[in-house]
């Protein structure tokens, strides 16, 4: 009798390696993330010629609806910076006050809203609210102004992915303690890398830097640049 040759195939559906885990059934993603970041804040103030160096950090609370390739986003950026020695100075409508051995506050709070354009790349627009409030005599400077950028990530594993993230800020207008003083533009760029427990939780680490150039109504300019290192918590729930 003929002996009967049994065959078996394996079919490969994907490198384990490198696929990502399947995202769970739901028509919407909602991100909830809160975040620590040590940090440097460096600059100049032009009509002194002077230098500043200050460090400290900042707590940030996050929140991303998305919907297929529409997203919207809410965060807040919580902190404070100590200066030793020169730093940045009070400006009012009509001159600037020379500051040193000071903290000063920082908060952010950016209302978004993208498009992705791409699996792994989204555009947005941002309304970007800043201030600062020096804790000397409670002075204030802020500003509310509209940007953007481009926003992506990419997964290089099963488990890691790598994100970046450009951003502008468009000329809009400053207030010191309430008057109109002058006029800010700016940038920024983050890069970190983040890590997929699962399908609901994810570790992130990273860097980002930020710079602001002022031009005041009394002469004076000011530099500011920002760099940070970050470590982050994301939780994702699905519905």
């Amino acid at each position: 009798p003929k002996e009967k040759v049994k065959v078996k195939v394996n079919v490969v559906e994907g490198d384990a390696d490198t696929e990502p885990e399947r995202k769970p059934a739901g028509d919407w993603d909602l991100d909830m993330g809160i975040e620590l970041l040590a940090g440097a804040w460096s600059g100049k103030n032009d009509e002194r010629d002077t230098e500043v160096d200050g460090g400290g950090g900042q707590l940030g609370l996050g929140l991303t609806l998305r919907k297929n390739r529409f997203y919207t986003g809410l965060g807040l950026q919580m902190g404070s910076y100590t200066f030793s020695d020169d730093a940045p100075e009070q400006v009012s409508e009509s001159e600037s006050l020379a500051q040193d051995d000071v903290e000063i506050g920082h908060t952010e709070l950016n209302l978004a809203v993208g498009y992705y354009f791409w699996d792994h790349l989204a555009v947005y627009l941002d309304l970007q609210n800043m201030a600062h409030k020096w804790k000397n005599n409670d002075y204030e400077m802020n500003y509310t102004g509209l940007g953007g950028g481009l926003a992506g990530s990419w997964p290089v594993s099963r488990k890691w992915d790598l994100f970046a993230k450009l951003s502008l800020l468009s000329q809009t207008t400053v207030k010191g303690d309430g008057d109109e003083i002058g006029h800010v533009s700016g940038g920024g760029l983050e890069l970190g890398a983040a890590y997929r427990l699962n399908t609901k939780h994810r570790l992130g680490l990273g860097l980002r830097f930020a710079a602001q150039n002022y031009d005041f109504d009394c002469g004076d300019r000011q530099a500011h640049q920002m760099l940070g290192l970050f470590f982050d918590y994301a939780y994702r729930l699905s519905f």
